[in-house]
């Protein structure tokens, strides 16, 4: 159906019922991290995404986070499987963990290391 085709570009449980936005603190706990943690990501103050989880300001940034997610729950067919990936040590990141780059507000590296995993070509 289309309407289902529609929502699998997204994690559903990311958004706020009542604003429909994303949601900092509902990220936080899909991944299983602090809401401070999804500030860093994201790049903004802690103190500010606490406050105001689905604010308008940030939902940039939450988006571009979402839409990794949701291309990593594709690929390896859920979130579990996700977090996994996300806190298991790289060799193409130098034995780090995607997520220790991430809580570094380096979300472009990530995305280009599943860029080239999903596309096959390396980075």
């Amino acid at each position: 159906m289309a309407t289902q085709a529609l929502l699998e570009r997204t994690i559903t449980s990311t958004h706020n019922p009542t604003s429909g936005r994303y949601d900092a603190q509902r990220l936080a706990r899909l991944l299983g991290i602090s809401t401070a943690a999804v500030a860093r990501i994201i790049g903004r103050n802690d103190s500010a995404v606490r406050k105001h989880p689905d604010a308008p300001a940030y939902q940039a940034e939450l988006a571009r986070l979402v839409r990794l997610l949701t291309r990593l729950n594709k690929a390896l067919g859920s979130a579990k499987n996700t977090r996994i990936w996300l806190n298991a040590t790289s060799d193409d990141l130098g034995g780090k963990t995607p997520m220790s780059y991430l809580l570094k507000g380096q979300l472009a590296i990530v995305e280009t290391l599943v860029d080239a995993a999903l596309t096959g070509e390396g980075i």
